[in-house]
């Protein structure tokens, strides 16, 4: 697992928002799985910058796992450094057409902003579990896939300074974003339509997803 000094700059950098040996089950939706050497709840940009650097420099192995929806974690647990995204990660804007949600923001949570700005495109999303960013990198859908209507990414690549913005190719499941790049937000382009007709859509998706 992690060794004193790597645990020792973890909590240097982190602070009281990193904690040790930590139960992973509870923070997954299939509740089995061992403990996370260390575990995070970061809620800016600026932290996640400095832990993810951190980890590349040390040698500690790092994932996010946003809600833990359908995640198998192994009874022996991780030996690293699990993130949660939270705070300015979860924000949602909404210029025009345009919907610019944060990495943690849950799928649903996105889809029913942009029915309340009578914005269509992306009802089809709303029975999906999870955030944004795990959407994003596994081009998750139904009828239709996220990356139909993602227009730009921003990611923040560990062990490098600067958030930067890219529009990943997507195929069935997947899409081209390194393994080293965190989804920190998603800018999606929607279409006009009746908030009242975008709203029902929703509610007859989710009826039927149940």
């Amino acid at each position: 697992m992690l060794s004193d000094a790597q645990r020792a700059a973890l909590k240097s950098t982190l602070g009281k928002s990193v904690e040790f040996d930590v139960p992973l089950a509870p923070k997954t939706s299939m509740k089995v799985g061992g403990p996370a050497a260390a575990h995070a709840e970061i809620s800016s940009i600026v932290t996640l910058t400095a832990a993810l650097s951190l980890c590349e420099q040390h040698a500690i192995p790092w994932t996010i796992i946003g809600f833990g929806s359908n995640l198998l974690v192994p009874d022996e647990g991780y030996p690293g450094l699990v993130v949660r995204l939270v705070g300015d990660f979860t924000k949602v804007s909404i210029t025009g057409t345009r919907v610019r949600a944060g990495g943690a923001t849950p799928v649903v949570s996105l889809c029913r902003e942009a029915a309340l700005a009578g914005l269509s495109g992306a009802e089809g999303l709303v029975g999906i579990p999870g955030t944004v960013g795990g959407a994003v990198r596994m081009n998750a859908g139904t009828d239709v896939e996220i990356g139909d209507v993602v227009s730009r990414v921003e990611v923040l690549v560990a062990g490098e300074k600067l958030q930067t913005f890219t529009t990943p190719e997507f195929s069935y499941r997947r899409s081209s974003l390194d393994r080293r790049a965190v989804v920190t937000a998603a800018e999606l382009e929607l279409k006009p339509g009746d908030p009242a007709e975008v709203q029902a859509e929703l509610k007859r998706r989710i009826a039927k997803r149940k």
